[in-house]
C-alpha cells in the first residue's frame, strides 16, 4: 500500500481526469450510476498500482483503458440482463420477438422514442442512438477524443468513425428539431462533489481491503 503522500498525488491528478472519465464511461452505459460504479472501479486499481514517478500521460491512457473495458463489461452483463427478460416476454407474447426485430440496429429504438418523448433533454435524445452510434457520438462530440485515438480505442477504422459519428448527428438534429431544442446541451456533466464522493468511497474500499488483508495474516 501506497504512502498518503503518494495517493494524495494521484486523488489530484484523477480529479482532473474525472469529468472525462465519467462521459467516457457513459458513453457506453445507461445511467449515471453504472458509469460512477465503472469509474470508481478504474481508480480503485490506479490507486493501488499508483508508483512515484509514473508519468500522467501513462496514467491517463490506463485509466481510459480501464474506465473504457469496464463500461463494456458492465454494459454486456446489463444486456444479458436484457436479454433473460426479453426472453421471458417473448414466452408470454408470441408478437414480442417481431416487434423487436423491426427494430433498425442504427436508429432509435421504440424505448427509445418513447423516453425522448417523456424527456426533453439532450442525454434522453444521445441515449436513444443505438450503441455504436452513442459510442462514436459522445467520444467525438462531446469528449472531443481524436478520430485516431476512438478507432484505436475500437478497434475500428477511422473512416467508420468518421461516418458513424455523422449518422449519430443527423439523428440527433432531426430528433432535436422534433422536441423543438435549437442545440445539444451539455451533457452527462459531473462537478467536484460528484468526484470527491466518488473517491472517498474508494478509500474507504481501499481501507476494507488492507483491514481484509491485515486480518487474514
Amino acid at each position: 500500500m501506497q504512502d498518503a503522500t503518494t495517493i494524495h498525488t494521484a486523488e489530484k491528478y484523477i480529479q482532473r481526469l474525472h469529468p472525462r472519465l465519467f462521459q467516457l464511461a457513459r458513453a457506453v452505459v445507461y445511467s449515471d450510476a453504472e458509469a460512477t460504479s465503472v469509474v470508481q472501479g478504474a481508480y480503485l486499481k490506479a490507486l493501488t498500482q499508483w508508483r512515484p514517478g509514473t508519468r500522467q500521460k501513462e496514467l491517463a491512457r490506463s485509466l481510459e483503458d480501464h474506465v473504457f473495458l469496464g463500461a463494456m463489461h458492465e454494459r454486456v452483463r446489463s444486456r444479458s440482463q436484457l436479454l433473460q427478460l426479453l426472453d421471458a416476454a417473448a414466452d408470454a407474447d408470441p408478437g414480442a420477438d417481431a416487434e423487436m426485430a423491426n427494430l433498425e440496429d442504427d436508429g432509435l429504438g421504440t424505448t427509445q422514442r418513447q423516453l425522448l418523448d417523456s424527456v426533453k433533454h439532450g442525454e434522453a435524445i444521445v441515449d436513444g442512438l443505438s450503441d455504436m452510434l452513442r459510442v462514436v457520438f459522445v467520444m467525438l462530440d462531446v469528449i472531443g477524443m481524436d478520430v485516431a485515438e476512438i478507432a484505436s480505442m475500437l478497434r475500428i477504422k477511422e473512416a467508420t468513425v468518421e461516418s458513424r459519428a455523422q449518422r449519430a448527428r443527423t439523428l440527433v438534429r432531426a430528433r432535436m428539431e422534433e422536441l423543438g431544442l435549437q442545440e445539444v446541451p451539455e451533457i452527462y456533466r459531473v462537478g467536484e462533489a460528484h468526484c470527491r464522493a466518488v473517491i472517498e468511497q474508494v478509500r474507504e474500499r481501499m481501507a476494507a481491503r488492507l483491514a481484509s488483508g491485515s486480518r487474514s495474516q
